[in-house]
């Protein structure tokens, strides 16, 4: 049981870690969402203060039932080099079954990812709409923002999860040990004595598990300015891409290209 113990404070920890290296580096006042409207094909311009750092993509907005709205970031580096695209929907969706209306939605979402090199970068949005009519067509929009954050929360979240598994196992094993019946007065008396402090976690192991999550936050946190393979991060991640034509044109000139035409749900 005091191992169980011990690793609930574990999982406790990674979780509070988690939330730290996914907190703004700076106050969100300064950062405010802005209007979709406002940068349709429009370069965005945005800043990191430090080479390898963590940015997150938020959006939200409100979509009426039914209808969708899908957006891409094209996003360029600090001399107008294209390095990657991320898109994804805001949508709503009604219906009635058997169980009476339901309605869904996602109308709020966002995305972390590494930028190479301190300094300004700009993201054109592009976004296309449907199925609703033209002249409402306006009532559906979105807001957004970029920022940066602490750190990259993937290992954290790793963790924790394991730690959670470790958990439910130790707690399921205790109580299935606890349940049997002492084959001996002198195992009964042990269990008795053991029982009193069976919730106090073991000093070592809670050391152990601080000492590696110090050392996992620590480096999710680290400036990693190497050089980033975003068409290897696509390959894992559905709403990251890597345009070869877009690369192209920016590698070989000076300005940014714009295009539309986007799919949706």
């Amino acid at each position: 049981m005091r191992f169980a113990t011990t690793t609930l404070i574990a999982t406790i920890l990674a979780w509070l870690c988690k939330l730290y290296v996914q907190e703004p580096v700076y106050s969100l006042e300064k950062v405010r969402f802005i209007s979709s409207k406002n940068y349709q094909s429009t370069p965005y311009k945005f800043e990191t203060s430090k080479d390898g750092a963590m940015v997150r993509f938020e959006v939200k907005g409100y979509m009426r039932d039914n209808t969708w709205s899908s957006f891409e970031f094209e996003v360029f580096g600090t001399k107008e080099t294209y390095l990657f695209t991320y898109h994804d929907e805001l949508w709503t969706e009604t219906g009635r079954d058997s169980d009476g209306a339901w309605r869904e939605s996602r109308n709020h979402l966002y995305f972390d990812i590494r930028l190479p090199e301190a300094g300004e970068y700009h993201a054109v949005l592009h976004t296309s709409k449907g199925p609703v009519p033209r002249a409402r067509a306006t009532e559906n929009h979105f807001n957004f923002r970029v920022y940066e954050i602490n750190g990259n929360k993937e290992w954290l979240n790793i963790t924790m999860w394991l730690l959670g598994i470790l958990c439910f196992g130790a707690f399921l094993i205790s109580d299935y040990l606890g349940k049997r019946e002492p084959s001996s007065r002198y195992l009964h008396e042990f269990i008795q004595k053991r029982s009193k402090n069976e919730f106090m976690p073991i000093a070592w192991l809670l050391a152990l598990y601080v000492f590696v999550l110090s050392a996992l936050t620590a480096m999710a946190c680290h400036d990693d300015d190497l050089l980033i393979d975003y068409r290897g991060k696509s390959a894992s991640n559905k709403n990251l891409k890597v345009d070869r034509q877009l690369r192209e044109h920016s590698m070989s000139s000076a300005g940014y290209r714009t295009r539309s035409g986007l799919g949706g749900k």
